[in-house]
Parts: C-alpha cells; sequence; structure tokens
C-alpha cells in the first residue's frame, strides 16, 4: 500500500508506534469498536517467546496506529487488493483504522481508494473469489458509509491477452521467459490509469 496526497507519497517509519488508534474515542460499539479492546485482553495475540519477541497484538496496533495516523493526517489513501493472503490483511488493517477515524468523527478524505487489477486471464476459481470479496466489500462501505471507493482495473482490448494474440502483436509469454508482459500491459498500465482518472474526478469534485 502507498499514501498518497497530491502529488507526493508519505513513507511512514516501520518501527514507529503511534497510540492515538488504540485509544481515540468511537461513538459506535460492535465488534469494530470491540476489536481494540480485545488486541489488548486476548492471551494468543499478545503471547511471545524467545523467538517471537513481538506479539501479533503488538505488530496489528502499530500497523493500524500507523495508518490512523496518516488518513487523520489529512492523507488520501490507496490500498492495492489482488485476493491473496497479504493484500486480504493489509485490506483489514486499513478498515480498521478507517472506521476508528470516521467513528470518532474525525474530518477525513473522502476519496480513499482500493485498487484491484483485473487481467482478464485469471484462475475462473480465484476470480470468482476475488470478485465475491469486492461485492461484499462494496456493501460493507455502503452499510458503514466509509469514505472509500472500489476500483477494477481491467487492460484495454488492444493490451489484452486476446487483443494482443489475435492482431499478432504479441505472443503468449512460456515459462521460461525472463519477462511477463502481463506485469505491465495487463496490471500495472491498466492500474495507473484507472487511478489518474479517478484522482482527476476527485480533484474536480473537491
Amino acid at each position: 500500500m502507498f499514501i498518497e496526497k497530491s502529488d507526493s507519497f508519505l513513507e511512514l517509519p516501520s518501527e514507529v508506534i503511534f497510540p492515538e488508534a488504540a485509544n481515540a474515542a468511537i461513538l459506535k460499539h460492535d465488534k469494530w469498536a470491540d476489536v481494540w479492546e480485545t488486541l489488548t485482553t486476548d492471551a494468543d495475540l499478545n503471547y511471545t517467546d524467545e523467538k517471537e519477541t513481538v506479539s501479533l497484538s503488538s505488530l496489528v496496533t502499530s500497523a493500524t496506529s500507523a495508518i490512523y495516523q496518516a488518513i487523520t493526517d489529512g492523507w488520501t489513501m490507496c490500498v492495492g487488493y489482488s485476493g491473496g493472503k497479504d493484500s486480504h490483511s493489509l485490506l483489514h488493517l486499513f478498515l480498521m483504522a478507517l472506521i476508528r477515524a470516521v467513528r470518532n468523527g474525525t474530518n477525513i478524505s473522502e476519496h480513499h481508494f482500493i485498487q484491484m487489477s483485473d487481467t482478464l486471464i485469471e484462475n475462473p476459481e480465484m476470480h470468482y473469489q476475488a470478485s465475491q470479496v469486492l461485492n461484499q466489500l462494496r456493501m460493507f462501505i455502503a452499510e458503514h458509509q466509509l469514505p472509500v471507493t472500489v476500483l477494477v482495473a481491467q487492460p484495454s482490448l488492444t493490451q489484452s491477452w486476446v487483443g494482443r494474440i489475435l492482431t499478432g502483436r504479441g505472443l503468449p509469454t512460456w515459462t521460461n521467459s525472463s519477462t511477463r508482459q502481463c506485469s505491465t500491459d495487463y496490471k500495472i498500465a491498466p492500474l495507473r490509469k484507472a487511478k489518474a482518472r479517478y484522482l482527476k474526478k476527485a480533484l474536480l469534485q473537491s
């Protein structure tokens, strides 16, 4: 995930812990409020030993506090989602921090966004799973009135696998190839275009 404000970028120090997320007031109580108490009271989450000197609770609190600090400082957050375990975990941490900021009445950006790349050649099961998650996420955002938008970027016809192969502009990428056209044509370029369109629209609405 990167944190964006206008055309500049902020890199948060990995070892700095901001306490605001865990201590900020909250106006509604449900599992999204109770989770903060659970982080401090659950024995498993706070377990440490000689090999694991930092508890999972500390890691979660540190991550959500850093995200919360950036959100409440006025930064607009872009979260990359792929459907994998890492991006899913990051998405959950972001939502924890965002809900906290919204519910305690903080004046924050209205243009946070979650990006996913649909290459049009994904494994059908993985594509279905990711689509289901995004549909549930959209309903969750609407239910909790969160200032975040879900963006799904797709390659254009000429950039797509079908377009490149059928027009003779490209060949399938073999398993022993040192380059991956999908990284640029199917993912990076569409995501950049989707982001640019969204931010341009957001600036016009501001």
